[in-house]
């Protein structure tokens, strides 16, 4: 079960509070003949439901939060970044080290993993069709100020209180350095920014905000939840400093998260 999507089992908090599941309900219809799967089921079934569950959260892992969401998501951002703010503007230095083999990666990704007939397509349940759809579903739905945003992810999962959900190592180590990019993030803006006038002038900044939220049929990333007015753009730096700070703890905190427990994720299943 990945640490940041604990909602997808309904769960019960005991009095130790830690989180165990409570039912495995395998499809989303709420047919008749849909079963419901219980832990006081005979022992090969509640594992084999909770099996099939595993592999479809496993799926769902590697699919939308570790390949759309922290590959290909932040390689629309590069690519936007160095269509719009030169090398020598702040921001780009400030950027750039979080993007660093991205690129390379993911060259590696489409040509070995995702290919037709590759890893992908061999092993995984959905194949690539699938993989690519669910990727689609995922860029259709992401918000910056909302899911990119750690603290108010979790918040809105109401897991974010420790008397509610002691045991949480995600949202303990995870908000803490996102307050800590937060905070070194806020000082480089406003050390560039001294008035919010300043912004209003910075067209590479403004494009590039216009890029990020530009439809890809017409040449942009189309990500949704870019903090700022939609006609004014950036208007003041807290909404700078947010945006920074979800794609920077979007390259670093949450890959991690999700990247380096693909393995115990997706092996057992």
């Amino acid at each position: 079960m990945t640490e940041q999507y604990v909602h997808h089992l309904p769960y019960f908090s005991q009095q130790n509070k830690e989180l165990v599941p409570l039912a495995v309900q395998l499809f989303q219809d709420k047919a008749p003949d849909n079963p419901v799967f219980f832990p006081t089921d005979p022992p090969y079934t509640w594992m084999l439901a909770k099996m099939f569950f595993n592999n479809a959260d496993a799926t769902y892992h590697r699919a939308c939060l570790a390949i759309g969401r922290t590959h290909l998501m932040m390689e629309s951002v590069w690519v936007c970044t160095n269509r719009n703010l030169s090398p020598s503007h702040p921001l780009f230095k400030l950027l750039a080290p979080h993007f660093y083999f991205l690129l390379a990666v993911n060259s590696m990704i489409m040509e070995k993993f995702m290919a037709m007939g590759g890893w992908v397509d061999r092993v995984m349940t959905i194949g690539m069709r699938g993989l690519c759809s669910l990727i689609a579903r995922g860029f259709r739905e992401w918000k910056i100020d909302r899911d990119l945003n750690i603290p108010r992810e979790i918040e809105s999962r109401g897991v974010m209180d420790p008397e509610v959900l002691p045991y949480y190592p995600y949202r303990d180590d995870a908000v803490d350095v996102y307050k800590a990019i937060h905070n070194y993030v806020s000082r480089i803006v406003k050390h560039h920014y001294g008035k919010d006038g300043q912004i209003s002038e910075d067209t590479e900044l403004q494009n590039w905000r216009e890029e990020l939220m530009k439809p890809r049929e017409e040449g942009g990333c189309h990500i949704m939840g870019v903090p700022g007015d939609h006609q004014l753009g950036f208007t003041n730096v807290e909404e700078i400093i947010e945006t920074l700070t979800a794609i920077i703890a979007n390259c670093s905190v949450f890959h991690a998260a999700v990247n380096f427990q693909q393995y115990d994720e997706c092996s057992f299943p």
